[in-house]
């Protein structure tokens, strides 16, 4: 049995316009049925649970220490001897992988078996994390509207912090050469600004989660597990100025990164084979944040986001076929609402034909085209268009055409033009579906999981008590005895 989502998991496209009708009230409901289904699904695939789970967390266990190791050791080969700090962070990190291989596996294992079916009322155990997780995206759906204004207030105040900081600058380089300091006055001049605008950045992303999340999406796509290590690191040192706990949080999100990496290179064209994938997924994110100092709470939850980012992919590649990519999109968009021979519109092999080698067309006249054979990284956010179009909503206008390059908005863009397509979805409910498609879209990326394993290891350094430093005692000074 191949796994399909669009046959699989039909109820979920059919119950959308219900969902975002109802806010997300109905959402655990559908939610509930979905993944009780989907429990059986696995149950029945799997022979023995509990075996499945106890290699799934022991491969995962041994792969994501090997890679926080090698990972650490290679910081620590580079940075050498010249950090007190760095030494001391690789060192702790070190020891949080000991406890994640061994102690925080165990608790890693129990989420797994509460989550996965193990015990005795399985489907009722898939269906309490599904349904929280399917309310979590609901509420998120729902506060779409005063997330995008926190957002917005957030990048005003951004524009305007860069807008008056050469003026500072300016300003300072006035006062040093006043002082007679005309080297110092020039190389701040040019050095200031860099470091005002990576200030500036550093505020934004901490007060907006939108652009918190285009900044890691955009940090893995390009650099992989290095980048989100670095991001992870960067923003961690901006929230704290905890130069040690930055560099553990670089290297835990970093290895985690490549352990995912490795899992999502699994086969997965059957439903064993997705549950696995799934199974070695959670377990390598549930590692990741018990590594952090993560509570079982935290890795339940952390096994739920990185087992779902998983299934997301799985499903997106299925429906789209193509992998999920964050990465922006790249030239013009074509005019996919255009006759077969225009100049921007898309490949011949993208028109349907019927037999005999009729262009098919739509109830509107217009021809059908396939978007899943089409460049993926071509512009897909806005609304298809004739060549000349390039109105507000128009794919080939500048609005849209910019909202493309935003990192995770293309592949957004892709995959609901496929729904829509594919579920002979009307322009209203086109419209309503699009923030869902977001929410799913950034899921599947892994936001919401980094997010988790740096708070969490924010959080788990403020819980720590502070370490008392044992004071020097004064030396005394010898006293001459003076001969009589």
């Amino acid at each position: 049995m191949r796994w399909n989502p669009i046959r699989d998991v039909g109820n979920i496209g059919t119950n959308i316009g219900k969902t975002v009708k109802k806010g997300a009230q109905d959402t655990g409901k559908a939610a509930e049925k979905a993944v009780n289904d989907i429990a059986r699904a696995a149950k029945k695939a799997m022979h023995d649970t509990d075996t499945a789970i106890d290699k799934a967390v022991n491969d995962a266990a041994v792969a994501t220490k090997k890679a926080l190791k090698d990972t650490a050791t290679a910081r620590q080969k580079a940075i050498g001897d010249t950090s007190t700090a760095a030494r001391k962070a690789i060192a702790d990190t070190h020891r949080a992988i000991d406890k994640a291989g061994n102690d925080a596996a165990v608790a890693t294992k129990k989420a797994l078996k509460d989550v996965a079916g193990a015990g005795a009322k399985p489907e009722a155990d898939i269906a309490k994390a599904a349904v929280k997780a399917s309310r979590d995206v609901g509420n998120e759906i729902i506060r779409t509207p005063e997330n995008l204004e926190r957002n917005r207030l957030a990048i005003n105040r951004f524009l305007v912090a860069e807008l008056t900081a050469p003026i500072h600058t300016l300003q300072e380089a006035e006062r040093r050469i006043r002082k007679g300091k005309i080297a110092d006055a020039i190389w701040h001049v040019v050095t200031d600004p860099i470091k005002h605008t990576e200030e500036n950045a550093a505020k934004l992303v901490q007060e907006a989660s939108l652009v918190r999340a285009v900044g890691q999406i955009a940090a893995t796509a390009y650099g992989g597990p290095g980048g989100g290590a670095a991001y992870a690191a960067w923003y961690t040192y901006r929230a704290t100025n905890d130069a040690e706990l930055a560099l553990r949080v670089g290297l835990i999100s970093g290895a985690a990164s490549a352990g995912f990496d490795a899992a999502g290179a699994m086969s997965s064209s059957t439903v064993p084979e997705v549950t696995r994938q799934a199974l070695i997924t959670g377990a390598v994110g549930g590692l990741a944040v018990a590594a952090s100092g993560g509570d079982e709470a935290a890795v339940r939850e952390a096994f739920v986001l990185s087992a779902g980012m998983v299934l997301i992919q799985d499903g997106y590649e299925a429906l789209t076929q193509h992998p999920m990519d964050g990465r922006a999109s790249e030239g013009p968009a074509f005019c996919m609402s255009s006759e077969p021979g225009t100049p921007c519109s898309p490949p011949k092999a993208a028109y349907s034909f019927d037999k005999d080698g009729k262009l098919i067309r739509d109830n509107e006249g217009n021809p059908i085209v396939d978007v899943r054979k089409v460049n993926p990284r071509v512009p897909k956010v806005g609304r298809w268009c004739l060549p000349g179009d390039t109105g507000l909503l128009s794919e080939r206008g500048p609005f849209m055409t910019g909202i493309s390059r935003i990192p995770g908005w293309n592949a957004m863009g892709l995959g609901h033009d496929q729904f829509v397509v594919a579920w002979h979805v009307g322009d209203l409910m086109s419209i309503a579906t699009i923030a869902p498609a977001i929410v799913v879209t950034y899921v599947g990326l892994g936001t919401p999981y980094y997010d988790l394993l740096r708070e969490t290891s924010i959080d788990s350094a403020k819980e720590k008590p502070a370490k008392l430093q044992k004071q020097p005692r004064p030396k005394r000074k010898k006293q001459l005895r003076r001969k009589r």
